[in-house]
């Protein structure tokens, strides 16, 4: 199946919310207010709640930042 924002093939539903919580924190980037921001990330953070995972949102979110093309760490785990 081909991901609704062209992100490309989605190979099953975690990696569907993975890449939608991806498309919701780039959107928080493009806004000038911080209650759209807020509502953004909410939103992403939701998308990593419904991937059954042993880690917390807060790690999937992480884990998809890294995912990205840069393949940077997150920035708390190199201090």
């Amino acid at each position: 199946m081909i991901g609704r924002f062209g992100l490309g093939v989605v190979s099953d539903k975690s990696e569907e919310y993975r890449r939608n919580a991806m498309v919701c924190e780039s959107m928080s980037h493009t806004t000038s207010s911080e209650n759209i921001r807020a509502s953004w990330l909410r939103l992403a953070e939701s998308w990593l709640r419904m991937i059954p995972t042993d880690s917390s949102p807060e790690e999937a979110f992480d884990a998809t930042l890294r995912s990205r093309a840069t393949r940077q760490e997150d920035s708390k785990r190199s201090h």
